[in-house]
This record gives C-alpha cells, sequence and structure tokens, in this order.
C-alpha cells in the first residue's frame, strides 16, 4: 500500500478567504442565514463541506477502532461520547500500537485531517450574509462578533434613552469573505483527508490481520 503525498501537500501553501476590510470598505453586516438563500450555489458547498467532513468523522471513528482492536460497538461509543477529546484519544492509541515509521505517517495524515476539521468547523459554526461590495460571495462572520455587538447594544440601552437601539451593521474587523473557488477548495481538503485517514485504516487493517 503506498500513496502519493505531494498531490496533498500544496494545500498547505492554499490561499485563505480574504477579509472583508480588504475590500475597501469599512461598514460590515448584519450577519443572516435567510441571505444564503441569495447565493445558492455557495450555500450548497456549505451543506457540502459539512457533509464531507461527516463521512471522514466516521472513518476517523474507524481508525481508533483498529488502533484498539476491540469491539466496535464499544470504540464507537467511546468515539462519540469523547467529541473534543477524540484527538487525544486517537493519538494515544496511534503512540500505543504504532511503529515508528507507522507514528511518522499517522502525524502527517492526522495533521491533514486536523486542517480540513478547522476549515470545517470555521464554516458550520460561522454566521453568514452578503454586502455589496462582493456581490457573488458570502460574507462569514465570527459568532464572538455578534455577541460583543449585542452586548455593546445592551449597554448603551442602560446608559442611554430607553427605545432600543437599532441593529446596525457590524464593523468589518475580523469577517472572511468565501468565494466559490475558497468553498470548493475546502470541500476537496475535506475528500483528501477521508481517502488518507481510510487509506491508513486498511494499512493498519492488514497489519493487525498479519499479528493473527
Amino acid at each position: 500500500l503506498t500513496v502519493d503525498f505531494s498531490r496533498f501537500i500544496f494545500e498547505l501553501f492554499a490561499m485563505p478567504p480574504q477579509p472583508l476590510s480588504s475590500f475597501n470598505t469599512k461598514v460590515g453586516i448584519v450577519p443572516d442565514a435567510a441571505k444564503l438563500s441569495e447565493r445558492p450555489i455557495l450555500a450548497q458547498l456549505i451543506a457540502i463541506v459539512i457533509a464531507t467532513w461527516a463521512d471522514v468523522d466516521v472513518a476517523l471513528g474507524e481508525m481508533l477502532n483498529y488502533f484498539l482492536d476491540g469491539d466496535h460497538r464499544h470504540t464507537t461509543a467511546v468515539y462519540l461520547a469523547l467529541r473534543s477529546g477524540q484527538p487525544a484519544a486517537i493519538r494515544a492509541g496511534a503512540e500505543s500500537c504504532l511503529s515508528t515509521d507507522e507514528l511518522g505517517l499517522f502525524e502527517i495524515i492526522f495533521s491533514l485531517a486536523g486542517r480540513a476539521k478547522s476549515a470545517r468547523d470555521k464554516i458550520a459554526h460561522g454566521l453568514w450574509g452578503i454586502h455589496p461590495k462582493v456581490p457573488e460571495n458570502l460574507v462569514w462572520v465570527n459568532p464572538r462578533s455578534k455577541l460583543t455587538h449585542l452586548a455593546g447594544l445592551t449597554t448603551r440601552r442602560r446608559k442611554g434613552p430607553k427605545e432600543i437601539p437599532t441593529m446596525g451593521p457590524y464593523s468589518p474587523e475580523g469577517m472572511l469573505v468565501y468565494s466559490q473557488k475558497d468553498l470548493e477548495e475546502i470541500v476537496e481538503q475535506c475528500k483528501r483527508a477521508g481517502y488518507l485517514v481510510r487509506w491508513f485504516n486498511r494499512m493498519v487493517e492488514r497489519t493487525n490481520d498479519a499479528k493473527q
């Protein structure tokens, strides 16, 4: 079993989504999920990213099962219960059963999978909207920005008149612009991660079978 890693290295140098502030605007947006319907192709790509990573997540659970070489029902239950502790559990399993060479290969694959997960998590947990400066793209907003914005409104309401302040646009600081190309690259990044994890699982499976 061999794999050419050169095809995966280019993603280490891929351009990240650009900040909204770089598009010559000082005005941000109010995130609104309903605006996704105005960018149907990009909205579809967001869904594909999330669905593709779900399949990779299953393959990572399978990886832990191969490392522990136990009852699949029990290791799957443990993996799903861990959630935030899953990376540590997988790494501990790898360190307990892999050879030095296998462990080095695991670290490369696990790092690439981690990068794909980070890109997916940002998309899945972010807020979205549109901006006239980037008419074909979507604008990503960190949920913390909305919390900060809402806290500011609350503070002004308490200090000033009794009427509720209007929800004006946020500062563009920290907002990112996702193009169709950006989202397509993240879809491919998740697909590559899934391919590598499943390839490694087959290798470990063969090694386990040879030991029996």
